[in-house]
C-alpha cells in the first residue's frame, strides 16, 4: 500500500493544493518591416550599391501592355532616380510610351549588364557574361509614385534586354550613373575648407588664362601682321603656327 506525504499546516490539515499557472506559449509576434519604395533603392544612404537588384512595375496606362519594368536607384533632393527600358521613352514626346512629363532631365545612358536571373539573385558575374546595354535614367515626378509596385506579376510588360536575351543591369553600372549624371553637390557641402586642386583642373585654367592673354596682344597686331604678310606680292603663306608667334610678338 503506497503512502502519500501531504505538506500539512500548522494546525495539522493539509494544505490545498494549487496546480501551477500555465505559461503563456504564445509569443508577440513582431510586426513586418514596412517596405517603402525607398527600401528597394540600389544606392543606399552610405554611398554603397546592392549588386541584387529588385525590379518594379510601373503602370502608365490601361491597355494591354502599358507596364513597364523600373529600377529605383536612388533618392535626389526628395525624389526618386529611375532606370527605364531604353523603348519606353524618347526624345520626342509624341513617341513617348511613358507619360510624357514623368521624368525631369532624362539621360540616354549605356552600362554594362548582366544575365536577368543571376542579377535578381546577386549572384557574381564573370566578365563574359556582361554586354552593353541602353537605358533611360532621370527622376520620377513624385506624383507619379503611386503607380509603382513590387512583388506584382504582369504579362505582357516593357522588359529591360529582349525576352528571348534577358538581361538586367548591374548595381554598380547604376552607381556610376548617378554619379555621374545626379550628384550634385553645392560649395558648402565640400567638407569644409578648399579642396586640393587636380593637377588637370590646374592645366586647364592655366591653358584658359594663355589663351585670354594670347587672344589680347593678336588684337593689337594681328591686322598688321596679316595685312603684311597677305597682301605683300612674292611672300610664301605662313603656317599657323607662325602667325600665332608673329601676332603676339614673341
Amino acid at each position: 500500500m503506497a503512502l502519500f506525504n501531504f505538506p500539512m499546516n500548522s494546525g495539522g490539515d493539509p494544505l490545498a493544493f494549487h496546480p501551477p499557472e500555465e505559461e503563456d506559449a504564445e509569443e508577440v509576434e513582431e510586426a513586418p518591416e514596412e517596405v517603402t519604395l525607398r527600401s528597394k533603392l540600389v544606392v543606399k544612404e552610405d554611398g554603397s550599391f546592392c549588386e541584387q537588384i529588385e525590379i518594379g512595375l510601373f503602370d502608365f496606362g490601361i491597355e494591354i501592355g502599358e507596364i513597364s519594368e523600373v529600377i529605383l536607384i536612388s533618392e535626389h533632393e526628395g525624389r526618386l532616380v529611375v532606370a527605364f527600358p531604353e523603348q519606353v521613352w524618347h526624345r520626342t514626346a509624341a513617341r513617348r510610351l511613358l507619360p510624357a512629363k514623368c521624368l525631369i532631365k532624362p539621360v540616354l545612358v549605356s552600362g554594362t549588364s548582366g544575365p536577368r536571373e543571376s542579377v535578381l539573385r546577386g549572384d557574381g558575374i564573370t566578365e563574359e557574361e556582361v554586354i552593353s546595354m541602353r537605358i533611360w535614367v532621370g527622376i520620377l515626378e513624385p506624383r507619379f509614385e503611386e503607380q509603382i509596385g513590387f512583388g506584382e506579376e504582369a504579362d505582357p510588360v516593357q522588359m529591360f534586354g529582349l525576352a528571348e536575351n534577358p538581361f538586367l543591369p548591374l548595381g554598380q553600372s547604376l552607381w556610376e550613373v548617378v554619379n555621374d549624371q545626379f550628384a550634385f553637390k553645392s560649395a558648402e557641402s565640400g567638407g569644409g575648407g578648399s579642396k586640393k586642386e587636380k593637377p588637370e583642373e590646374r592645366l586647364r585654367k592655366e591653358t584658359l588664362i594663355l589663351q585670354l592673354r594670347v587672344r589680347g596682344r593678336m588684337r593689337l597686331k594681328s591686322l598688321e601682321v596679316f595685312q603684311f604678310r597677305f597682301l605683300e606680292p612674292g611672300l610664301p603663306p605662313m603656317s599657323a603656327v607662325q602667325c600665332l608667334i608673329a601676332s603676339c610678338g614673341i
